[in-house]
C-alpha cells in the first residue's frame, strides 16, 4: 500500500488533527495540548472559539459552528466530524 506524505512528514489522515492541534496551541497559548485536550479545560473562551472557527474555516474550508467547536471540544473530535461538515462559502 502506498501512502503519500506530505513535507512536514505527516500522511494525509494525520494532517488535519496535526493542525488542528497546532490551532489549539496557539489560540489557547498552551503548548501542552494534544488530540486529547478538551477545549474548556484549557481556558477555551467564546472569544477563542470564535478564533479556532476562523482558522478552521481558513485552512479547511469548512462550515463549523461555535457550538460544535465546543461541543467536540477536542481536536481529535473536530477532526474525526471535518468530513462531515459543509463547505464554507464566504458570500460577504
Amino acid at each position: 500500500m502506498i501512502t503519500s506524505t506530505h513535507p512536514d512528514g505527516d500522511t494525509p489522515a494525520e494532517e488535519p488533527l496535526s493542525t488542528l492541534i497546532g490551532m489549539w496551541q496557539s489560540v489557547l497559548k498552551d503548548e501542552s495540548i494534544d488530540a486529547s485536550s478538551q477545549f474548556e479545560a484549557h481556558g477555551g473562551t467564546s472569544l477563542k472559539a470564535v478564533r479556532i472557527r476562523a482558522r478552521i474555516r481558513k485552512r479547511f474550508n469548512k462550515d463549523i459552528s461555535l457550538l460544535e467547536v465546543v461541543t467536540l471540544s477536542t481536536p481529535r473530535a473536530v477532526a474525526g466530524a471535518l468530513a462531515s461538515l459543509p463547505d464554507w462559502a464566504d458570500d460577504e
